[in-house]
């Protein structure tokens, strides 16, 4: 090449990953042929830049340095623990403010710390009592950055390194805060990807005590703004201090699958280890997915939402809990219980939509409308389909079918219970409905003589006690003093995918309860306690080791002093419901089902540990009890499902059984077989291990 000027005739830039090629076509120019060289170098440099542009499609009115940040801060989120020691002082360099640099921390090797979900969630229940919701985010912070499960056990541990079960930085500047940690520090390395980890300088507590109270500190004042946008979003975007951006956040939601995944395992390890409750847990998932509905594929931009609800508060989106009655006709009026029903924009019954001017909405918990007119399909006596309501925020489609049925033409009862959704658990707001459901029968427009006068909510999910009075304006009523109650009892766990699960082991109608009622039958009183022990003692006892939930329907009935006036009585339902958190003391005891003939001869097994149970067409049931020492049993009982009642069995045990249990009833239908006992250590307590239910 020679030296001089050269006019360019021709300039290509060829781009892909990786490589960068420019090649120029020009003519040799005599030194004072052209202008200055500066000249070409700007028309090079502008060709160049507008070339880039176009291919890359870059918008010159944005900045691309908060897009960049952003793509380098979300490859740093930790979204699963997988945390490992480092080499002391590996990680000093990255220590750059002068609170740490100038006032003497040290690194020192890390000793690790472990604490099981349950020694957590009591802790929390001890430092932060009465405050549920900050004490599920501190346990849920705590664990997608430390918590391990164990292939050895079923719960795993919080595996942190010096009582820092958060991984808590010296990177980020704690401010006031820093007197609550150690000055020692460790180097350990955190993975944020499958390939990519970071060694990082991690405080020390003194204890999982300071921890917590560490972490209340940090995140009491954040509760409402990780309630608007999520366990997920709060955490990707804010957590310790500002990290990737919302916006970013929304465009790229399936980048983080996995931080919501590991939420979702979370909460289900907090309810299971008796932290949180099942409602709170169902309301904090349902923000996350609220939020990350926002969210949309890269480059496009994600539609604005209002802002999802408060725990606690009546906001959208709307849920549609129960429905009165099941089915009807045209001109049935229909009652719609759940929350957040302030702006309804539409109903849909099956097919047809419901005219503005036929729904009233009476508060955020009840509406009604009035049934229209819809085609029936071709050769079918019946139309069934869902019940969806649509707000400003959002659709709400019933789980269970609604039945148009001409032939209710002439019907205008309706069932007080309504067609429950058993998938979905009301939260009750704090702002309660004065009037007990408006009116419990949508056919019945009568006089209402009763209003609910207090409802206090139970720390744990459900109720904890609930007032009603007879209207002083509503004229002479009594309350009959003699209330009915229908129930069902449900124990609520997680099977194999952390997903939670409710079987029903008792139901009840009609159940006379006595007490409730003051002596001038002017006021009903139900708290959980009384209610406990005036029903539910011995079963929540028999499982003391789960957590239970009882549905309750009390129906009052209402009788005017005045029977010219008000010819009629009026009955109104009070519902209440009972969550009961595991006992603190868990038996060992367990029943496992080891063999299941249909003919033949006793199993081969032996000893006082089994149990056999006689089909009554050939064949038994064989359950084993376990452990077999440290243990004293003091009972066997059966009982029939679901109404668990307490059965008549023979139970027969010698050298004809192979000294095993042999059991016969002398029913048919569905059963479960129970062992009271006693741990040797703990004589004072007595626990019950059940079996699975069993058919003969």
């Amino acid at each position: 090449m020679f030296n001089g000027p050269y006019m360019i005739t021709d300039v290509n830039h060829t781009i892909q990953p990786g490589t960068f090629q420019t090649t120029f076509d020009g003519i040799r120019q005599g030194i004072y042929d052209l202008p200055a060289i500066d000249s070409f170098l700007q028309s090079i440099n502008q060709s160049l830049i507008t070339k880039l542009e176009e291919l890359l499609k870059i918008n010159k009115e944005q900045d691309p340095v908060s897009a960049t940040t952003d793509n380098i801060k979300s490859t740093e989120v930790v979204q699963q623990a997988d945390n490992t020691l480092d080499t002391t002082n590996s990680c000093t360099a990255k220590i750059t403010d002068p609170v740490y640099v100038n006032g003497g921390y040290v690194s020192v090797n890390g000793e690790l710390t472990k604490r099981t979900p349950q020694d957590f969630a009591d802790a929390l229940k001890r430092l932060l009592p009465n405050n549920p919701i900050l004490q599920t985010i501190i346990y849920c912070i705590s664990y997608i950055r430390t918590f391990k499960s164990n292939s050895n056990t079923e719960v795993g541990s919080f595996n942190g390194w010096n009582h820092n079960f958060a991984t808590i930085s010296l990177e980020t500047n704690l401010a006031g805060q820093v007197s609550q940690i150690k000055k020692t520090y460790s180097c350990v390395n955190i993975k944020t990807t499958p390939s990519s980890s970071s060694s990082k300088p991690i405080a020390h507590f003194d204890s999982l005590d300071t921890y917590i109270n560490f972490m209340s500190g940090r995140l009491s004042e954040r509760v409402p703004l990780v309630l608007d946008l999520g366990l997920s979003k709060y955490y990707v975007c804010y957590w310790p201090t500002t990290n990737v951006s919302e916006q970013y956040y929304d465009s790229n939601i399936n980048e983080f699958k996995q931080t919501t995944d590991t939420f979702y395992k979370a909460l289900a390890s907090s309810v299971k280890a008796g932290l949180t409750s099942i409602d709170l847990s169902i309301e904090l998932k349902e923000i996350i997915k609220n939020n990350d509905k926002k969210g949309s594929t890269p480059g496009v931009t994600p539609t604005p939402t209002p802002i999802p609800p408060n725990i606690g508060q009546t906001c959208p989106p709307p849920v549609l809990s129960t429905f009165s009655p099941s089915a009807g006709y045209t001109g049935t009026i229909v009652q719609v219980n759940g929350r957040n029903f302030e702006s309804v924009k539409s109903i849909r019954v099956i097919n047809k939509d419901v005219e503005l001017k036929d729904i009233t909405v009476f508060n955020p918990q009840t509406l009604r409308f009035i049934l229209p007119s819809i085609q029936l399909p071709e050769g079918q006596s019946v139309a069934t389909g869902r019940i969806s309501v649509t707000t400003e925020y959002g659709t709400f489609e019933s789980l269970v079918d609604f039945t148009f049925n001409p032939a209710l033409e002439n019907e205008t009862t309706s069932s007080a219970g309504g067609n429950a959704n058993t998938k979905i658990t009301q939260v009750v707001p704090v702002a309660e409905q004065n009037k007990i459901g408006a009116n419990p029968n949508p056919q019945n427009t009568g006089i209402n003589p009763l209003e609910t006068t207090t409802r206090t909510k139970s720390p744990i999910g459900g109720d904890e006690e609930v007032i009603v009075k007879v209207d002083p304006n509503a004229g002479g009523w009594k309350i009959d003093d003699q209330p009915v109650m229908s129930y069902k009892v449900y124990t609520v766990g997680l099977n194999a995918n952390n997903t939670i699960t409710r079987d029903s082991i008792k139901s009840a109608e009609d159940v006379v309860i006595e007490g409730f009622v003051s002596e001038d039958k002017q006021t009903f009183t139900c708290t959980k306690q009384n209610l406990i022990e005036s029903e539910f003692e011995g079963i929540l006892n028999l499982y003391k080791d789960s957590n239970v939930q009882i549905e309750v329907s009390i129906t009052l009935l209402v009788i005017p002093d005045d029977a010219i006036k008000n010819p009629k009585d009026v009955t109104q339902p009070v519902p209440f419901k009972i969550n009961v958190l595991p006992s603190e003391k868990k038996g060992k005891g367990k029943l496992t089902l080891v063999s299941n003939t249909n003919f033949g001869e006793l199993p081969n097994l032996n000893g006082d540990s089994y149990y056999n149970i006689i089909k009554p067409n050939g064949g038994y049931y064989t359950y084993q009890f376990t452990p077999i020492t440290n243990i004293t049993k003091e009972k066997v009982e059966v009982y029939i499902v679901p109404e668990f009642e307490k059965m008549n069995i023979t139970i027969t045990n010698g050298p004809n059984t192979k000294y095993t249990n042999l059991i016969q009833l002398s029913a048919l239908g569905t059963f479960q077989l129970g062992v009271r006992y006693k741990q040797n250590n703990e004589l004072n307590s007595t626990f019950v291990a059940t079996s699975e239910k069993f058919i003969l």
